[in-house]
């Protein structure tokens, strides 16, 4: 009996077809997943007291963020100029566009 391991042949729909045929090779019935190897780090992770941090720093950053977007957009309206509704919506797309790529970036 022997082992192998293949992975990487999505882009190759015909890969069991042709093994199958050009090696007279039989496909398993049930795959069997084991630990090959196991990797501990020397120092120990400390995500449990960091991720609650950044995530309260993000909020509050998030939060400042709102509110000067909100002034700003409600300053361009009082000012009643003939741009108003434009630079109040140019503010909001920047803010949208700011926080789009940071959980963007957060999220990989």
């Amino acid at each position: 009996s022997s082992i192998a391991l293949l992975f990487g042949a999505l882009h190759m729909r015909d890969m069991r077809s042709l093994l199958e045929r050009q090696f007279d090779l039989d496909a398993a019935d049930q795959a069997r997943w084991e630990t090959a190897w196991t990797i501990r780090s020397a120092v120990p992770a400390r995500t449990d007291a960091v991720l609650p941090l950044a995530a309260v720093s993000l909020l509050v950053v998030d939060a400042g963020d709102w509110l000067e977007t909100v002034r700003l957009a409600l300053d361009s309206l009082g000012a009643a100029t003939g741009d108003a509704v434009g630079e109040a919506a140019l503010a909001a797309l920047l803010y949208l566009v700011r926080h789009a790529a940071i959980y963007a970036t957060l999220a990989t």
